[in-house]
């Protein structure tokens, strides 16, 4: 009769020796590379990781501890040996993940690797990751498990296209498809079921160990519940608690972001390093389109994004897509000549959505209709490039705009027209309505003056220079209790320039004389001082502070 190992193990694990008992279980799972195996596997390792990691400090005192907790080859640590890579340089990590790959075969280290390749953390996608993602391959394939195998497979199913892969992406992909033929010629020469009495020992143990979980459950209809209704905190709350019962990452995200309040910095800890290693999964088919700069979650979903298309039918493809229904705020980068925004801004499934950045033109006069509260655009005169390069003038069409009823904020990132053109905007149903102007100008204090005939309930001009722009700044000045534009903020954005580089003249007789108080952020390196003489200079009537 063959010999139960499993039997073996679970006697162990029932006498109190847990630790035995797993060592035992991981030497089956070597020669059987059975599926049935790795889930309680992992479940049994949850129960002895330490909850007390020994892997804290800086980079250098984290690495060290790393290296002692690795030589002792405990199975008991490669979660915190796994979590423990989180963090590091690439050339760090890549030493690290060299002496996993060469610790014995382990269905947990596949898991963590296939982790790495399905949401590439940006500090290892610099120069000279290629070899880094050649080590994770290579990892994956010695480790081969089923399980990591099936995720792999998942993976290659939703990278870009060809055309529209970035270099990172084409070193992921070919290291998925490394890891993939390794793992499963591996697989072919041992992987297994359990048969006969060990299938009931495993079986037995993972009623034990492993959370049963309601399958007959849809996510994919809770999620679509979500899309639908994204302002229903209890549609959220109940598709955490599947996902957490299922073991998926996501549940806790959303548990984390749904708790009424603003996290502890535990909590913003957990929620980055969540947010960090599965962005790309939760952004789904968006992913193409959605740069990781600028993205943001609330409730587990996507909030906030900057998006950018490489070509006409990647613009085309995501309009429409679910994913959208959670987002309240885009700005575009490199979405050249508007290709399908309109279709995209206009489209029901963005029902979330309230601000816009970096518009061009196009929104303002288009003949659709969005439920947009704050719009920037990127100049106020353009060039439209389907009119045989005719100059337009945005001004002009903010006069004429019927297309942002809800507008409640503009800006203008490059604003160039003189400030009697703006004052005609107060005239316009659309200014009529305006509560907050952003001019980013080369010589933004000339429109200071705006200030004298606003509407009443206009609350917030905010000048400066756009952060491209060296010296760049920012100056908000805003309405105070008693009606009057009193209070001016001074910020800066670069501190290491010397000298504004425009002179008293093109500020004097510009200026909005109700200011009575400058309130000054600046850098340590820059100059307060100088900074306070020359505003109390401009504005002889307010008391500056820094």
């Amino acid at each position: 009769m063959a010999k139960n190992h499993l039997e073996e193990a679970a006697q162990l694990i029932e006498a109190g020796d847990e630790a035995g008992g797993f060592a035992r279980l991981l030497e089956r799972w070597r020669t059987t590379r059975a599926p049935e195996l790795t889930p309680v596997i992992a479940a049994l390792s949850l129960r002895l990781t330490p909850s007390e990691t020994p892997i804290k400090g800086n980079r250098k005192e984290r690495k060290a501890a790393w290296d002692v907790l690795a030589r002792q080859q405990d199975p008991t640590s490669i979660l915190l040996l796994l979590n423990g890579l989180e963090g590091m340089t690439i050339g760090v990590t890549r030493d690290m993940v060299t002496v996993l790959r060469d610790w014995p075969a382990d269905p947990r280290i596949a898991a963590g690797m296939v982790e790495l390749l399905r949401a590439p953390p940006k500090n290892l996608c610099g120069g000279g990751s290629a070899g880094f993602w050649q080590r994770v391959a290579t990892t994956i394939g010695k480790n081969a498990d089923p399980t990591s195998m099936a995720v792999v497979e998942e993976v290659l199913s939703k990278t870009p296209d060809e055309d529209d892969r970035s270099t990172v992406d084409w070193i992921i992909v070919h290291n998925l498809q490394r890891a993939k033929e390794t793992g499963l010629k591996r697989l072919a020469k041992k992987s297994q079921n359990l048969q006969g009495a060990e299938a009931e020992s495993c079986a037995r143990l993972a009623a034990r160990f492993c959370e049963q979980v309601d399958t007959s459950i849809d996510i994919n209809a809770l999620t679509e519940a979500v899309y639908a209704d994204p302002s229903a905190l209890e549609q959220r709350l109940v598709l955490a608690d599947v996902l957490q019962e299922r073991g998926n990452p996501r549940g806790e995200l959303i548990a984390l972001q749904c708790t009424g309040s603003a996290p502890n910095p535990a909590q913003r800890r957990r929620i980055n390093s969540l947010v960090s290693k599965h962005w790309r999964e939760w952004v789904g088919p968006l992913a193409p389109v959605v740069l990781k700069r600028g993205l943001t979650f609330e409730g587990g979903f996507v909030a906030s994004v900057c998006a950018t298309a490489k070509s006409r039918r990647l613009a085309q493809q995501v309009v429409g897509l679910g994913e959208w229904s959670t987002v309240k705020q885009i700005a575009f980068s490199d979405w050249p000549h508007e290709w399908h925004v309109e279709e995209l801004l206009a489209h029901p499934t963005m029902r979330s959505l309230k601000a816009v950045h970096g518009a061009q033109w196009g929104i303002l006069a288009s003949e659709k209709s969005f439920a947009l509260e704050t719009v920037h655009l990127r100049a106020d005169r353009v060039v439209d490039w389907e009119d045989e390069w005719e100059e337009r003038d945005v001004m002009q069409l903010l006069r004429q705009c019927a297309s942002l009823p809800e507008l409640r904020a503009l800006g203008v990132e490059h604003a160039s027209q003189p400030v009697e053109k703006w004052r005609e905007l107060w005239s316009t149903p659309l200014g009529k309505r305006l509560e907050r102007l952003h001019l980013h100008a080369l010589h933004p204090f000339g429109y200071l003056s705006l200030l004298a005939d606003v509407p009443p309930h206009f609350q917030v001009l905010e000048l400066g220079r756009s952060p491209g722009q060296v010296p760049g700044f920012r100056a908000t000045v805003s309405r105070q209790p008693d009606g009057l534009f009193g209070h001016l903020l001074f910020e800066y954005l670069s501190p290491s320039f010397k000298d504004f580089g425009f002179g008293d003249a093109e500020v004097r007789g510009q200026g909005y004389e109700g200011i009575a108080s400058i309130e000054i952020k600046a850098p340590k390196k820059v100059s307060v001082e100088r900074l306070m003489s020359t505003l109390s200079g401009w504005f002889p009537r307010a008391r500056v502070r820094h």
